[in-house]
Parts: structure tokens; sequence; C-alpha cells
């Protein structure tokens, strides 16, 4: 018998997929079109604040129709170019039942990082499938074939975050097939609360409690870092601050922030993004009643990094230290 904790928690992203505009209708799927986002201020932020950060459904949908094929590649929808990310791109990727999230392929050069925000399927790596399931993580190094297998009987949804890489070779080979036995797990896949936290609550700190899981190291990414934060109610992710060349992509698995970007602030939720280019001033607070977890990708320390630290008023301000414990 299913535990009814398992299935509440499978109707629950069920809708949250509904809502992006996803509709379950039977045995088949149908596209539900979301209404265009006219220009507005939301939450202080102005227009030309707006483009670094988004709602999934602001972003247009690209890719295979489940009505017309359904056993294709899902549909997905490119962050990064409404965003303007410069080092690396982001997607969130839809398969539906029986659907792939691409094509069985690998790259020579692009590394590619897998979080599974909602449904549970396979993940092909090399000639193994794993089971996977939301709250799972994958990092896929060059040179190993992969891709995202919807098992299941409801929508699948990831994030899938890639190195950008001039000289890169993209090839599909053949897909393995299904083993007769499960494989063991792979190190290259982690659930997030399986990654134990690197620092403890900092009570008393500028920046407020938080604990970060360092999901990059624990994958053994190179190339680029990748952590989850879990901010306490009313607590800031970081200080406010700045890098000189570095950027980072903010996306907000649970919980409701409120992000403060130069002098203005920007109300999001769950599945919401936020893009810090390198030298926008920035932190995020959380302004709900529970943690928050927000995963965060960067490039690694570039040439030239620097960090300038500011107080809530705009004033430089030495690099906030934790306080002995």
């Amino acid at each position: 018998m299913e535990r009814r904790g398992a299935r509440v928690d499978v109707v629950e992203q069920h809708l949250k997929i509904r809502r992006l505009g996803l509709v379950h209708g039977g045995a088949a799927f149908r596209r539900r079109r979301v209404p265009a986002c006219k220009k507005r201020t939301v939450g202080g932020m102005g227009d030309e604040a707006r483009k670094y950060w988004l709602r999934l459904e602001e972003v247009p949908e690209a890719g295979t129709d489940p009505g017309a094929d359904k056993a294709g590649n899902g549909r997905w929808r490119d962050l990064s170019a409404v965003l303007e990310t410069q080092a690396y791109d982001a997607e969130v990727h839809t398969a539906w039942p029986g659907q792939l999230t691409s094509r069985y392929h690998r790259h020579s050069q692009r590394q590619e990082f897998y979080t599974v925000l909602a449904g549970r399927g396979h993940m092909l790596l090399g000639q193994e499938r794993h089971p996977v399931r939301a709250g799972d993580c994958i990092y896929v190094p060059p040179g190993i074939s992969h891709t995202l297998h919807n098992t299941s009987e409801l929508p699948l949804s990831a994030l899938i975050f890639g190195t950008r890489e001039t000289d890169d070779a993209c090839e599909y080979p053949a897909a393995p097939a299904a083993p007769a036995e499960p494989p063991k797990r792979n190190t290259l896949i982690a659930s997030i609360d399986d990654v134990r936290e690197a620092n403890t609550r900092f009570a008393g700190h500028p920046w407020g409690p938080r604990y970060v899981r360092p999901l990059g190291q624990a994958l053994g990414v190179r190339g680029f870092e990748v952590d989850v934060q879990d901010v306490a109610p009313g607590a800031y992710n970081a200080s406010h601050h700045r890098h000189a060349v570095l950027e980072e992509l903010f996306f907000v698995l649970s919980g409701n922030v409120t992000v403060l970007d130069e002098g203005a602030e920007a109300a999001l939720d769950r599945w919401c993004v936020y893009y810090a280019p390198p030298g926008r001033l920035h932190t995020i607070r959380n302004t709900g009643a529970k943690d928050v977890r927000l995963l965060i990708f960067s490039n690694p320390q570039p040439p030239g990094e620097s960090v300038t630290y500011y107080d809530l008023q705009g004033n430089e301000i030495p690099r906030p230290q934790a306080p002995a414990s």
C-alpha cells in the first residue's frame, strides 16, 4: 500500500506542474496556454531590473508536443536566453510519461548538472539506468552519455545547468537497454538531503541563521560551483554584496523570499529564478514562516574576482566574519 505522505507529495508536484501550463487529461496530456506576462513593477522592482529575475511561466516553451509525439523528447524553457547569462546555460525540461528530456547524448567538453524538481524516472548514465526522484541531483562530466527518462505516470521536470564550451562536440550513441538488476548507487547522483551541511547556523551573524550543502563538492563537480542554502525565516542568505567577475544563478526550490537588487525589492516564491551578473548588488531574504531552500550555481573563482560588502543602507563594510565557535 502506498504511504499517504508519499501520495500527497506526488499530488502536490503534479498540481505544481499544472500551474506551469501542463494539464493532465486522463491518459494523454494537453497544454494550457499561459498568458504572456505584462510589463509591470512587482514588489518595488522596476522594468529595467526585471530581466534579472523571472517565473517559469514567463519563459517561452519549445520542444515536442506530447499530443503529436508521446514517445519523443519533452518540452523545455530556456532560462539563460531570457536572463542573458554569460558563462553557462540553464533550462527547465518537462517530460511526459514515456518521454526523454533529450536524446541520449554525450558532450566532449560541456559539463551538466541535473536537479529533479518534480516527478520520478530513470537517469541513463553510460550503460546504467538509475532511479531518480524529486530532490535528486546528477552531475554529468564530459564524455558520459546520458539523458533523463520519465518512467512514471506523471510529468517529470528537471532543472539542467550546463557550462558553455566553444570547442564542445555532441554525439548521439544508441541508448542502453533496461538492465535485469538495478545498478548500485552512482557517485554522480545524490539527494539534496543526503549531502552533509558544511556549516552550522550562524546565530547572531549579520546574514542570520542558514545551512549550506555543497552539492558540487559532494559530487566531484569541476568547472563550476553548486550549493544548496537552507535559510531560516527572517534571515539573509548572505551579506549585501557584489562580485567583480563571478556570476550567480539562484533557483528557489521552496519558500518565499525577497530579492534585494540594487536597492529595489522583488518578491519571489517556489520555482522562481534570480540572476546576479558581475557587478550586481544583491542579497536574498527569507520573508516566509518556514525555511527557504535555494539552489545556487556560479562559475569558479575567475581571475580578477573580488567581493565588496555593504550594509542594507548601501554603505561599504569589511568582509563579515562568522563568530568564533
